[in-house]
């Protein structure tokens, strides 16, 4: 029974592939032709780039908060970076930067957006702890990363 659940979830996942990429789409069209060859370099970002791209996730985050009712009544605003659907949001625009980087923001297949979606829940649940017990380089690498912006912006860290 476990197992057909968890198939059906990665299923889902892999049906709502569509609809993520054409979210990255619609945020690919927030970015001009100088950002998004920056953000291909993998050059420092502009504080105005870098602006952007936060605005981005604290939107995300605001959608999938209120869609989910992820936000606890206790909630105080400055609080948001410690929040699971930010952490999330945060990971999943760190994706979004690594599919522009390598030219795959809609040639992605299907299956290898659900493999990043569930990358980007393991990688922002580690952020709440010590790292990730894997050896999955890309799965480590997004979860460094979030760690490193988190610290940066005042995230909780252990």
């Amino acid at each position: 029974e476990t197992a057909r659940v968890a198939t059906n979830h990665i299923d889902g996942l892999i049906d709502a592939a569509p609809t993520i990429i054409e979210l990255f789409r619609g945020h690919v069209g927030r970015f001009g032709p100088d950002e998004l060859r920056a953000l291909r370099s993998q050059q420092p970002r502009s504080w105005d780039l870098q602006r952007k791209l936060f605005d981005i996730v604290f939107e995300s985050a605001t959608d999938v908060a209120v869609a989910t009712r992820a936000v606890p009544s206790t909630f105080k605003p400055e609080e948001v970076v410690n929040l699971p659907v930010f952490r999330y949001c945060l990971c999943m625009m760190l994706l979004f930067i690594r599919w522009i980087e390598g030219g795959r923001q809609t040639a992605s297949s299907n299956a290898s957006i659900a493999n990043d979606v569930v990358d980007a829940n393991i990688a922002s649940y580690s952020t709440y702890f010590h790292g990730v017990l894997s050896a999955d380089d890309k799965v480590n690498s997004l979860a460094r990363e979030a760690r490193h912006v988190l610290r940066e912006i005042g995230g909780a860290m252990p």
